[in-house]
């Protein structure tokens, strides 16, 4: 019998019995696990929640955190397709979706922090929705945090007693780490057995967590979705308070205004469309955020963990740092057009005559197998590049293992396109065109396809056979497992229009694009 009623330390909570194809599955919709940050708590770390009397309702979900909604497509079709919540301060809760009968069961968790950089996206999006995990024999939680300005948000006025601010998002994940490590065996969970997840902005909150000698001992694993972190880097306190001071001023407000007169002024006059920089990045304070650089923080703090990370075939960057809008780069891409482009991105590396025997390319497909190369490696760093990037996530376990030799990482590509949609063809959210887009891959590692999600793309067979792949590989990861063969010698798996284990950096293109991998992010 399913579990209707979990025991936490704050109280009881009832949740969601789902029926139908998910009979046996329960969902606790709304757990509250920090105080609200509103009214004197606004632009402060998390403080634990206060317990309740009586059994709490989690049978439905909370507001989303203050944003900016998603706008364009494909994202509105096939995530956001339904009416979007509601938005507000009160904003930290979580969910847990469980098949444990009872509290004694023990199965792995697996605790996901959604993308949407740091400043948009919202806890129970139906990508990630957590039946087919669950299935599995996941227990799987989905976290809200605060995010852009509320999150964020630096200024001189705000120092604490330690004279740090700004990274409350980041603490509202540790608390949320704390409170989930103290009561995931309520709901039948392993304390001793939690994986980390995230996607895009997602990735760096795990990474960050894996990194910070405030994560050690909230989990064992990390699975890193578009992508690895790795080469992150964070501003430091001094910078981030002169961003939001500007912040304020294009708000039109006063920017020496007191912390006590911010804290009382309506939500709604942060304008997340202000004519400048938003608050919505992670700030090196030296405590929470030791280094500047995510490598030095992973270096330091990430022994004793296992990684999975990947990104999507297409989504990187082709024209980064050179000076070049996409939409510019990518008319008359001509194939005199591609190797003069790679020409100028190698350097000293580029060989003429070898590199057009690598890599034959005519007019027509120049353009593709440009964006095939960069998300392989051969693309500046860029805004992105760093964590959609194949070579160095394949580097990253090697590099690891010389600091921690039990270190291990599991790395994979996701190319397969999703299926295509009638009015899709020809235009700009044409799979051929659009390539595996960024969060494509999620449909995939959730198991969260299916009829009516979305609405309009045309589900096939192998859509659900890769699907029950992916997810029977990370549930795999998530117990204990090696889900594939690790990255040490440069191996990957890729989850394409087929499954295929790609063993080491073979091959002198790889070499190529390990070499400049290697000098362009001095590794």
């Amino acid at each position: 019998m399913a579990l209707e009623i979990a025991k936490t330390k704050n109280g009881l909570i009832r949740g969601a019995l789902q029926e139908g194809a998910n009979a046996g599955i329960t969902v606790f919709k709304k757990v509250p696990y920090a105080k609200p940050p509103i009214g004197a708590l606004r632009f402060k770390p998390a403080e634990p929640v206060a317990d309740w009397e009586g059994v709490y309702d989690g049978t439905s979900y909370a507001p989303a955190e203050f944003q900016t909604l998603c706008e364009g497509a494909p994202y509105l079709t096939d995530f956001y397709f339904n009416d979007w919540p509601a938005l507000s301060e009160d904003c930290l809760y979580l969910s847990v979706t469980t098949g444990a009968e009872s509290a004694e069961e023990k199965r792995p968790v697996y605790v996901w922090f959604h993308g949407g950089g740091l400043s948009t996206g919202f806890y129970y999006e139906i990508a990630f929705d957590g039946n087919a995990l669950a299935k599995k024999g996941i227990i799987v939680v989905s976290v809200a945090q605060r995010l852009n300005v509320f999150g964020y948000l630096a200024l001189p006025q705000l120092r604490d007693e330690n004279g740090k601010n700004g990274n409350y998002g980041f603490t509202d994940q540790l608390m949320a780490m704390r409170w989930i490590r103290e009561n995931i065996a309520a709901f039948g969970g392993d304390p001793d057995n939690i994986t980390i997840g995230g996607q895009s902005g997602g990735s760096q909150k795990v990474c960050m967590l894996a990194g910070s000698p405030a994560g050690k001992g909230l989990f064992k694993r990390v699975i890193a979705h578009s992508g690895l972190k790795w080469m992150q880097h964070f501003k430091t306190q001094e910078e981030a308070e002169a961003e939001g001071k500007a912040y304020l001023a294009a708000c039109g407000i006063d920017p020496d205004i007191s912390a006590e007169a911010l804290r009382a002024l309506p939500p709604t006059i942060f304008n997340l469309k202000a004519n400048a920089k938003i608050p919505g990045e992670m700030i090196c304070d030296g405590d929470l955020v030791p280094y500047p650089f995510m490598k030095d923080c992973l270096e330091a703090y990430a022994g004793g963990t296992e990684f999975i990370c990947g990104t999507c075939l297409g989504e990187a960057d082709v024209f980064a740092d050179m000076g070049i809008s996409e939409k510019e780069g990518k008319q008359d891409f001509t194939a005199e057009r591609f190797y003069a482009h790679f020409r100028t991105l190698l350097g000293p590396l580029y060989d003429d005559e070898k590199f057009r025997a690598l890599v034959p390319v005519t007019d027509e497909t120049a353009y593709r197998r440009a964006r095939e190369l960069a998300t392989a490696g051969l693309a500046r760093k860029g805004r992105v590049n760093f964590s959609r990037n194949l070579m160095l996530a394949r580097l990253f376990g090697a590099h690891m293992q010389k600091i921690d030799p039990a270190f291990r990482n599991y790395v994979f590509l996701f190319s397969h396109f999703l299926p295509l949609r009638p009015e899709d063809k020809g235009g700009p959210n044409d799979p051929e065109i659009i390539m595996a887009y960024h969060s494509s891959d999620l449909f995939y590692a959730f198991g969260s396809l299916g009829e009516g999600v979305p609405p309009t793309r045309p589900w096939q067979p192998y859509d659900f056979e890769l699907a029950d792949k992916v997810t029977s590989l990370f549930a795999d990861f998530m117990s204990g497992k090696a889900p594939w063969k690790d990255s040490a010698d440069g191996s990957y798996i890729e989850f394409g229009d087929a499954v295929t284990c790609h063993e080491g950096i073979s091959g002198e293109l790889e070499d190529l694009i390990r070499r400049y991998v290697e000098e362009e992010y001095s590794v």
